[in-house]
């Protein structure tokens, strides 16, 4: 959004792990359309986006949650 030249670009192709993109819904900074944009380029990510939340997830209310749900997707 912000690399007008491309020096973060990234070979989505080339990622092969689970990818998870979290988005707050009320996010001001990144819009859930550019979120859910960067989602679409990693084969098989997973978008959530999170009603009543912002940008910064982990300092918001309910951040502790957004944690359990993120850890109960890692493989053990």
């Amino acid at each position: 959004m912000f690399d007008q030249i491309g020096a973060t670009k990234v070979d989505t192709a080339a990622i092969t792990c689970p990818v998870l993109c979290v988005e707050g819904a009320d996010d001001k900074l990144v819009s859930p359309a550019t979120a859910r944009a960067t989602a679409d380029g990693y084969p098989g990510a997973t978008f959530w986006e999170l009603q009543g939340h912002g940008h910064m997830l982990v300092l918001e209310p309910g951040a502790e949650e957004i944690a359990r749900r993120i850890a109960a997707r890692l493989p053990a």
